[in-house]
This record gives structure tokens, C-alpha cells and sequence, in this order.
């Protein structure tokens, strides 16, 4: 049977006995009996209008044959201004989730108390109740919400990074001014350092250097190294341009040369990074002297070249747009007066040297390299 125990108590009112007296609460959804309610005096000495309801805190127990309880806290609140406590606790115990019962939730409706003793025929509710249930399993909606928001802040969050990242990549990109921008190395079978097959715009690049090496060195090419200089790049093909527009400043406005340049392997990277620098102009000193001019050395042959290499397996394979040619050596033996192509009538001293042509270029920009190794 259902059951409800609740005793009454106050700080500052006599407290009648209890009552063995049962009534039926007005509730929707149990039967729900009273035992011991007991009656509430006025205290000695005090006026009727100081006399207020109260309620001890209590237990109610609705017992319905599970061993799942939920424990409900009941505030009870004074109806008239209270002198002491501002209200009175009761704790309730309902069936719990797993009960065969009325399902717990957060609030429980008030049942109705009916107090023949102190006030016959007036009801008494009780007041709406806070639940603190057991830990039970978690509301599937509420849960889902809470991850689908967390879901959401992750992923504005990748987006703001993913959006951070290109703008620095795009900057990058804008305001770079030299440096390597992409290297490839391609090896004699047509395949790259990974073992896959290299692509065919890179094999055609290849192709001729290959041929020209091997044919003029009579050593087999191991690997062809491709080196992009953005700097570099720009300043090569800008200079090419104005060499190309400008008449008579280049006997073939369209030819480039294929040469070769040899030299200690100390100076590679210094060279595929900042490009060649002309020893006796400027600030730079001359390290192998100045025999057939003021100039960057380059040969046809790689024969030639690989006698330079100082005893390295690679040598320079280089891009040259030569403008015009002098085979004067005495001009080539004077520095150029600038550092624009433009304002001289050559830009290059070719003569023929040991097993090939030798071409010196006076000025840098005229020379793009990459390399080759066997």
C-alpha cells in the first residue's frame, strides 16, 4: 500500500499529539493515505495572528514493490512571514525509473491535504517539489544537442585556422623575392628519387641534356637536377626580353644555348640560390683568374666543364641567352661599365678552347642553372 509519513514540528509552536487519523489524498495519479498529522497550537502568550502553519521536515515514502527509489526534496513554505527558518524540507522517495509505476521527472504535482483537525473542510497543498534523483541514463536529445554545438565550435574553428594558413601561404607566395621555389631530381631510367615514373613534361626537359652530356663527356648521366629560382627565373626572362626587343642588342633574338659549367662542390648551393657573381665586378674577388675575359666561364663541352669540377660528380648544366657575340678579347677583358646588358654593344666573348667552344657571359643574369650528376 501507499504510504505517506509526515510529522509536524516548529521552533516557535506547541505541537499537539499525533493523530492516528487517515485521509485520502486528491492526487491523479496514486492513492496516496496520511498517517500521524498532527494538529498545530498557537503558542502561550502570542495572538492568533501570529499563529502560522508549519510542518516538520519529513519522509514520504511511496512504496510500490521496486528496489528503485528516487529521492525527492519537498520545500515547504510558511504561509504566513516566518519568524525563524524561512521554510520547512521534506524528503520524498518515489518510485525510480526502472519502476513498474508513474515515471519520476523534475517537478511532481502538489496532492491536496485535507486538515479536519485545525481547519476542517480548508485544503492544505502541498508545495511543488525539487527533484534529486539517482544518476540514471542520460537524455538522448539533450546530449545530442550538446555535441552537434560542440561540433559546430570545432569546426568554425579548423575553418578559422584552415583560412589563417592560406592567407600566410598566399603572402608567401606574393611577396617572395628569391629562393628556391621547386627542385625535381630525375633519374637516366625516366624515374624520380621515389622510384615513380617522373612526368613527361620533366622527361622532355631531360631529354637533351642527357643526349648532350654523354655525347660530349662520353660518360653515362646518372641524374638531372631541376632548379626553380623564382628570383632567378624572373630576372633571366625579364633580361631576355629587353635583349630580344631591342634591336640588334642579340643575333638571334630567340636562341638559347645549352652550356656547361664546372666547379667545386662548396659552391653549388650558393650558386642555385643566389646565382652566379662575376669575380673582378663589384665586390666580388676573381678566383680563377681572367684569361678570356671578365665573365661567367661556360662551355659546350662537359668534357671541359668536368675538368673544373675539382674532382666533384656534378657539374653545372645552364640556360644562357648569350645577346651578342664578340670573339674580342681585348674587349672581353674589360669589365662592363654597368650592370645593364643594354648599355653595351656585347654581352658575350666566345672563342674556341681545348676539346670545344668556351663562351664567357659578362653579366649574371643572363645565365638560369640547374645541374647534372653521374
Amino acid at each position: 500500500m501507499n504510504f505517506i509519513d509526515l510529522t509536524s514540528d516548529s521552533e516557535d509552536e506547541n505541537v499537539g499529539t499525533s493523530s492516528k487519523e487517515l485521509k485520502t489524498i486528491d492526487s491523479d495519479d496514486s492513492e496516496i493515505e496520511i498517517i500521524n498529522i498532527s494538529s498545530i497550537k498557537p503558542s502561550h502568550g502570542k495572538s492568533k495572528s501570529s499563529t502560522r502553519l508549519a510542518l516538520k521536515p519529513a519522509s514520504l515514502h511511496i512504496g510500490t514493490g521496486s528496489d528503485s527509489e528516487v529521492e525527492i526534496e519537498v520545500v515547504q513554505m510558511t504561509p504566513s512571514k516566518p519568524r525563524g527558518r524561512n521554510h520547512n524540507v521534506s524528503h520524498i522517495r518515489t518510485p525510480g525509473p526502472n519502476s513498474s509505476g508513474s515515471s519520476s521527472s523534475s517537478t511532481t504535482k502538489s496532492p491536496t491535504l485535507r486538515d479536519s483537525t485545525n481547519h476542517p473542510g480548508q485544503p492544505v497543498s502541498l508545495p511543488s517539489t525539487h527533484v534529486k534523483s539517482k544518476p540514471g541514463p542520460s537524455r538522448p536529445k539533450a546530449h545530442s544537442d550538446r555535441s552537434l554545438k560542440s561540433d559546430e565550435r570545432l569546426a568554425r574553428k579548423l575553418q578559422a585556422q584552415d583560412q589563417k594558413e592560406y592567407q600566410k601561404l598566399i603572402k608567401g607566395i606574393t611577396t617572395k623575392k628569391e629562393g628556391i621555389v621547386f627542385r625535381t631530381a630525375i633519374n637516366a631510367d625516366g624515374t624520380l628519387e621515389d622510384g615513380s615514373p617522373a612526368h613527361p613534361d620533366d622527361l622532355a626537359r631531360f631529354e637533351p641534356w642527357k643526349k648532350l652530356f654523354e655525347t660530349t663527356s662520353g660518360t653515362q648521366v646518372k641524374r638531372f637536377h631541376w632548379i626553380v629560382n623564382y628570383e632567378l627565373e624572373k630576372r633571366f626572362q625579364e633580361t631576355k626580353t629587353l635583349l630580344s626587343d631591342s634591336a640588334d642588342a642579340a643575333d638571334d633574338p630567340t636562341k638559347e644555348l645549352l652550356l656547361f659549367h664546372g666547379t667545386g662542390t662548396a659552391n653549388i648551393d650558393s650558386i642555385l640560390n643566389g646565382g652566379f657573381r662575376i669575380g673582378g665586378v663589384g665586390s666580388h674577388r676573381v678566383v680563377n683568374g681572367t684569361m678570356l675575359g671578365f665573365g661567367v666561364y661556360l662551355a659546350a663541352s662537359a668534357a671541359t666543364s668536368i675538368g673544373y669540377a675539382a674532382g666533384a660528380n656534378r657539374i653545372f648544366a645552364c640556360r644562357v641567352f648569350p645577346g651578342k657575340i664578340t670573339g674580342d678579347l681585348t674587349y672581353a677583358k674589360t669589365p662592363p661599365k654597368t650592370k645593364d646588358p643594354l648599355d653595351e654593344p656585347y654581352q658575350t666573348y666566345s672563342a674556341t678552347f681545348g676539346p670545344g667552344i668556351v663562351y664567357v657571359v659578362r653579366y649574371a643574369c643572363l645565365v638560369l642553372p640547374c645541374y647534372v650528376s653521374w
